[in-house]
């Protein structure tokens, strides 16, 4: 079964996709709007995370995953992050990674 999954930060980046998926995996371009991006730190580094902005948007990328590297992602995301299906500007549904504490 295929996933779809909405990337806005270091999955972005092709080699950080093939690290966590053990494959190439391409991705069209998307916007996710009522959102913005910012950053948390966890550990000793600043990563992206968005959280409910109404009239803003964050660009990313839309992924055709497996639920197996679906999986792999929620490892690689850790818990610092909550993932939850959201309606993309393409009008697909995504899951998406959010701030847990972000109460949209």
């Amino acid at each position: 079964m295929t996933e779809r999954l909405f990337v806005y930060g270091t999955l972005c980046d092709p080699n950080v996709r093939m690290a966590v998926f053990q494959r190439s995996i391409g991705g069209t371009p998307d916007t996710l709007h009522g959102y913005r991006k910012t950053v948390i730190a966890f550990g000793a580094h600043n990563y992206p995370i968005i959280q409910a902005a109404p009239g803003q948007h964050v660009d990313g990328l839309l992924l055709e995953v497996s639920a197996d590297e679906l999986a792999r992602s929620d490892r690689y995301e850790t818990h610092a992050y909550q993932r939850i299906q959201l309606t993309l500007a393409s009008g697909v549904t995504a899951w998406v990674y959010c701030d847990p504490g972000d109460q949209a």
